[in-house]
């Protein structure tokens, strides 16, 4: 049988603490699986790839959730019927996806801006009953602000 002092065991012990508390600098953020964004762009949100449309793509759905805190907004923008939308177009190192509400588009409209390395989403997100001839942006970093114009559309 092997003998611990109470010096050793509690030394271990504090270790292993230590070795709890602190962050984990070397690992990469943890994406969902799902074809890769890119082969999205040239097609509509509706179109699947490899048998995924955009807004049932994983990292659209968990990007749009974390950064939409409204669950009302959230859930009109990942809704596959809500209306028209344009081909998905790549701009500044995203993604983008514009959409609109079915014969109500530029009074109701959103465009979702996926950054691909990270699965960050920033929405800008116009409803003319809320907020008249503005746009909400709504960012991954928690930033909120309204602009005087509409959601891009390419």
């Amino acid at each position: 049988m092997i003998r611990l002092s109470r010096h050793t065991v509690a030394a271990a012990a504090f270790a292993l603490l230590l070795a709890g508390c602190g962050k984990s600098v070397d690992r990469a953020p943890v994406k969902p699986k799902g074809p890769d964004l890119s082969k999205y762009v040239g097609k509509y949100p509706f179109d699947p790839v490899d048998g995924v449309a955009w807004y049932d793509h994983p990292v659209v759905q968990a990007g749009v959730k974390a950064t939409v805190k409204d669950a009302d907004i959230a859930a009109a923008i990942i809704d596959p019927a809500a209306g028209p939308s344009g081909p998905i177009w790549q701009a500044k190192g995203k993604i983008n996806a514009w959409g609109c509400e079915q014969h109500n588009c530029g009074d109701h409209q959103w465009t979702v801006m996926v950054k691909p390395e990270t699965g960050k989403v920033d929405v800008c997100y116009a409803d003319a009953s809320k907020t008249p001839g503005q746009s909400r942006w709504i960012f991954a970093d928690g930033r909120d602000e309204l602009r005087d114009d509409s959601c891009p559309q390419e």
